[in-house]
């Protein structure tokens, strides 16, 4: 929903047409928070899209954390729209937090 991707706590402004398309129809969102244990690994920044790829994934393993929400519905799009946005903010931040908090995360890995 951003249109980007980045490395901060909070994500990026939404667009809004999915949440227009969706609080029109009735349709549920289902917010989905994606953290990656090193910012490398996220697309960001200058690089385009074929080096980072093959840079990346060409790696052996790639932690994640990945988390999926409820259902969200509402009739109003920007309300549906700020509750997924901080759905997925919280989500964000929880596991940020748990990466640093894993005991030996980082010697076991790298």
């Amino acid at each position: 929903p951003e249109g980007t991707t980045h490395t901060e706590l909070k994500s990026m402004p939404f667009r809004q047409g999915a949440f227009r398309v969706a609080a029109a129809l009735g349709t549920p969102v289902i917010p989905i928070a994606i953290e990656y244990s090193r910012p490398e690994d996220a697309w960001i920044g200058s690089s385009t899209f074929i080096p980072h790829f093959l840079t990346v994934f060409g790696r052996r393993r790639i932690y994640i954390k990945m988390r999926y929400g409820a259902p969200l519905t509402d009739t109003d799009p920007e309300r549906l729209l700020q509750r997924t946005q901080e759905w997925i903010d919280a989500q964000v931040r929880e596991m940020r937090k748990q990466w640093f908090e894993e005991e030996g995360f980082w010697e076991n890995r790298y």
